[in-house]
Order: structure tokens, then C-alpha cells, then sequence
């Protein structure tokens, strides 16, 4: 077990380097990876399982007695994002609706829960960052959807209820259902079972990543500007949100703990699960600029936990 533990340490350390490697192997290698693309749902359910083992309801409702960081949090992540990069990359990319779809589903998504993995090592305030990923994972299913048919209208055909449907089962219940084992073991599924599935979550995330990288494959042999200018537009996105996360506890005057859970759950976004939405629900070519995050979220996640480092020394 202790190297079972081991290797998922080493690959929770070392995420930015491998996460590239992956997307190599998926695009360099389709034919060998895209066997496996049945699986991403399943895989995706078992990563939300333990993913939510950290968590309590009880968590949401303390939080709740100081609701101003979380309303920020799920405000920003699931209403101000996506309308500001709707109206900043329609001028970019509005002509194209399949790439604008993808654009926007990046940020429709739920919260990343690898964010927690960010907020722990800055020492933030765990219960906040939990909540907000609970809530968001529950509420995605819902509010997805619905964003995509307001803003994107008819350009892009979305399937409402099945979109719903698929988010409710590969989302919010392993999510619902890992908490409530954590809540009715008193802590065993956060302190042996969510050890224990760790490293596992980490594995299936890179091989979630791979598969997918497998549906760009095509777009990237065949790389021109305007794929570039989509993943350079991606790569703006992912800062700005970095920055928005930076500013919102800044302006609000949060202490250092909430600091930390807003900047990461604020910028962070659960790409697989934009992946396996747009796998199944939207055109191929919708897929590539959610792929395209892959590049730069575990990156600046570490830029920007050196910057909050630096900050907090100072303060």
C-alpha cells in the first residue's frame, strides 16, 4: 500500500509535466487509446466518488454561516465566467458556433476537484473549497445546460435532457453518494477509502486524458492558425481566471485560508468532465478548445500558488 501511495503522490507532483506527456501518447498514438473511450464515463464516476470522500454536509452548512467567499465562488465560476468569455471569444470565434460551444462549455463546467489537492497545500480553508465543489457538482447539472441553450441559442443543436441526464449520473451523483458515505462512516471514507482510491483517481485521470486526446488528434496533425489562436485563447482565459480568483479575496479582504480556497476553486474547472460532455453531446471540433485547457490549468495553478506563497510571506 505505501507504494500504491507513493505513486500517487509522485503523480499529484509532478501533474504538470505528465499531463503533456498524455496528450502526446492520446494524439501520436489514437488507434491504440481510443479503445478505451467506453470507460471515460465509468472512470469519471469512480474519480467524483473519491474525489467527494474528503467531504461532509456539514461542511456546507458552516460555511453557509459566512456565505460571502461561496456566493463569489459559484457566482463567478458558474454565472460571470461564462457570460464574459461568451462575449470575449464571440469576437474571436463567434463565426465558428462548433468551436464557440466548446469555448464555452470549458467554463459551464463543474468546479475542479483536483483544486482541493491546490488548497490543502496552501494550507486554505478545506471546508469552503469542499462546499463549493459539492455544490457546484450538484447545481452543473442543472445550470449547463440551461447556459448553453441561452447563450449559444440554435447555432449549436444541445440536447437539453440528455446533456442533464448524463451530468445528474456521471457528476452529481458519485458526488452526492461519496459524501454521504464520508457523512455515515464518520470520516472512514475520507480517512482508509479515500486514501486508498487516491492514487487510483490520479491513474484514471491521465488515462481519461489520454482517450480523450485521442478525438483532437486529427485537429493537431493538422495544426494551422486558427487551432493556434484557439489554444492561445484558451491559454487567456485560464490566466484570467487565475486572476479573477486572485482579486476576489483581495477586494473582499478574506483571510489568508479563504485566499487560497477562492483563487483555486474560482479559476479551476473540471476539463474531464467538459470532455466527456462534449464527446458525447457536441461536435468534434467542440472538443478542441476544451482539450486545449489541458495545457495550461496545472501550470498556472502552480504559478499561482508560488505567487499566494510569496504574498501571505509578506503579509
Amino acid at each position: 500500500m505505501d507504494a500504491w501511495e507513493r505513486l500517487g503522490g509522485a503523480i499529484g507532483r509532478h501533474m504538470v509535466y505528465i499531463m503533456p506527456c498524455c496528450l502526446a501518447l492520446g494524439i501520436a498514438f489514437p488507434q491504440v487509446f481510443s479503445v478505451l473511450t467506453p470507460l471515460v464515463s465509468p472512470m469519471f464516476m469512480v474519480m467524483a466518488f473519491q474525489g467527494a470522500l474528503g467531504n461532509r454536509f456539514s461542511n456546507v452548512r458552516r460555511t453557509f454561516r459566512q456565505p460571502l467567499p461561496l456566493i463569489l465562488i459559484l457566482g463567478t465560476a458558474h454565472v460571470f465566467m461564462p457570460i464574459l468569455v461568451f462575449l470575449v471569444a464571440g469576437i474571436f470565434v463567434g463565426g465558428d458556433p462548433e468551436v464557440m460551444a466548446g469555448v464555452l462549455l470549458e467554463y459551464c463546467v463543474p468546479i475542479a476537484s483536483s483544486s482541493i489537492m491546490w488548497v490543502g497545500m496552501y494550507e486554505g480553508d478545506i471546508a469552503l473549497a469542499l462546499s463549493a465543489i459539492l455544490i457546484s457538482a450538484v447545481i452543473c447539472p442543472f445550470t449547463l445546460p440551461v447556459t448553453m441553450r441561452l447563450l449559444l441559442g440554435t447555432s449549436v443543436s444541445v440536447d437539453v435532457g440528455s446533456m442533464m441526464t448524463q451530468l445528474l449520473v456521471v457528476v452529481a451523483l458519485p458526488t452526492v453518494v461519496g459524501t454521504l458515505v464520508n457523512e455515515r462512516t464518520d470520516g472512514w471514507g475520507k480517512k482508509v477509502l479515500g486514501r486508498r482510491l487516491a492514487p487510483l483517481a490520479k491513474v484514471l485521470l491521465l488515462v481519461i486524458i489520454t482517450t480523450n486526446s485521442t478525438n483532437i488528434a486529427p485537429f493537431v496533425r493538422n495544426l494551422n492558425p486558427e487551432l493556434v489562436g484557439i489554444i492561445v485563447l484558451m491559454g487567456i482565459f485560464c490566466v484570467g481566471g487565475f486572476f479573477l480568483g486572485f482579486a476576489l479575496p483581495t477586494v473582499t479582504g478574506q483571510p489568508d485560508d479563504r485566499f487560497a480556497s477562492m483563487t483555486f476553486t474560482t479559476a479551476m474547472k473540471n476539463i474531464s468532465a467538459g470532455a466527456v460532455i462534449a464527446t458525447a453531446y457536441l461536435p468534434a471540433r467542440s472538443l478542441f478548445p476544451v482539450m486545449a485547457g489541458t495545457f495550461f490549468q496545472q501550470f498556472m495553478a502552480a504559478l499561482f500558488g508560488r505567487l499566494m506563497a510569496r504574498r501571505f510571506a509578506s503579509s
